[in-house]
């Protein structure tokens, strides 16, 4: 249906027009999904995946795109990636700085229950740095944890009078 003057008849509206290039068979993109296998696929309704919301969108082959809004694959997304869920996960077989770091992340924290000063530290109640239940876990700043811990006792041992200071 080409002419030397670079005309065609469109395969839909049968009009013609100038084509940019050899390849165009349609006149306006409105003609092209009518007999375009690449053209809108049908509407469907569907269940988000992370909110259980039902949306009508297009249809997809492809199974990611079942979530309403970005904010949903991202938060459905996140929460498959923890613990189990993501192919880093050691487990207990985590060293000490990866439990202490699990306690940071997993804990807010807020005053120390001891003095009540800002907290910055989360203590293991029972010792075990590998046991990050709630229970075992409470907020403190750094001098009471160091206290607890008896790491203030080692760094500054109680000061004893010398015995070269007595006079007799």
């Amino acid at each position: 249906m080409v002419t030397k003057n670079r005309t065609a008849i469109c395969k839909t509206c049968k009009n013609k027009f100038e084509k940019l290039s050899v390849s165009h068979v349609f006149c306006t993109p409105n003609c092209r999904p009518e007999s375009s296998r690449h053209g809108k696929l049908p509407e469907r309704q569907f269940n988000c995946t992370w909110c259980s919301i039902v949306f009508t969108r297009e249809d997809s082959l492809r199974p990611r795109n079942r979530f309403c809004t970005k904010k949903c694959f991202n938060a459905w997304l996140s929460n498959k990636q923890k613990a189990n869920g993501n192919s880093n996960w050691k487990g207990d077989k985590v060293g000490w700085r990866g439990t202490h770091m699990r306690a940071h992340r997993w804990y807010d924290i807020g005053a120390c229950l001891d003095c009540g000063k800002p907290a910055f530290d989360r203590h293991h109640q029972d010792g075990n740095i590998l046991n990050n239940t709630p229970e075992n876990i409470i907020p403190l700043c750094r001098r009471c944890h160091m206290i607890r811990d008896g790491r203030l006792a080692r760094l500054h041992p109680p000061k004893t009078p010398s015995n070269s200071a007595c006079i007799s």
